[in-house]
């Protein structure tokens, strides 16, 4: 599901195998949608632009329109990638942008309020998990490693950006937490949550500012 326009969401029951399987729907340009998925044309612009083929991946809005789209699958499930991609909706384009430091399946992005791209977690192909998220500047096309931000956090962590611009980790474990982007990263333990599971195919929605 997406916001669309004010007070507007839209919901995409798509299939779980077929040309859009594993996707993602991101607005763009008031009422239209980008749906990233593995699809023939997702094929041709991996082909193009050395582009994994969206599955398994994560998007963010950038402030200018553009589309960030992150990690993904590299051949079987945990294979994660480094590659950024970026969608210009406008031409309805895509480019490549500097690669993660990090190789990412499942990971989450989360757009921040100053305009930067937070990515957490992520499997590599020796199914090692990242443990040290990084900030996209789109300004500058450059990764940063939040070397002091070190977290042991579930694949697609449920991350909201609070009203005073940090982010908070709820979920889904318990243990909860509040990171601080700026320079290295910090985190603050959160409160407890009453909840948790161990599987990744949960959601959350932040309704309201600071309400989850």
């Amino acid at each position: 599901y997406s916001t669309v326009g004010v007070g507007s969401v839209l919901w995409v029951d798509l299939p779980l195998s077929g040309p859009t399987q594993s996707s993602e729907v991101i607005p763009v340009l008031r009422s239209r949608v980008l749906v990233v998925g593995e699809s023939d044309a997702a094929q041709q612009a991996a082909e193009v632009l050395r582009l994994c083929l969206f599955q398994c991946t994560v998007a963010s809005s950038l402030a200018d329109g553009r589309i960030i789209v992150v990690g993904g699958q590299n051949g079987s499930p945990h294979g994660g990638t480094a590659i950024t991609s970026l969608f210009h909706p406008i031409t309805e384009t895509w480019s490549q942008g500097r690669d993660m430091h990090d190789l990412r399946w499942y990971a989450t992005s989360t757009t921040l309020a100053d305009g930067r791209v937070l990515v957490s977690s992520g499997d590599a192909p020796d199914g090692s998990r990242s443990a040290v998220p990084e900030v996209y500047d789109p300004a500058t096309d450059t990764w940063t490693r939040l070397t002091n931000a070190s977290r042991d956090q579930s694949l697609y962590p449920m991350m909201f950006v609070l009203p005073d611009g940090s982010v908070y980790d709820a979920g889904p474990k318990a243990s909860t937490a509040i990171f601080d982007t700026a320079g290295a990263g910090s985190i603050t333990p959160g409160p407890t949550a009453p909840y948790s599971t161990n599987g990744y195919s949960e959601s959350a929605v932040m309704y309201t500012p600071g309400r989850i």
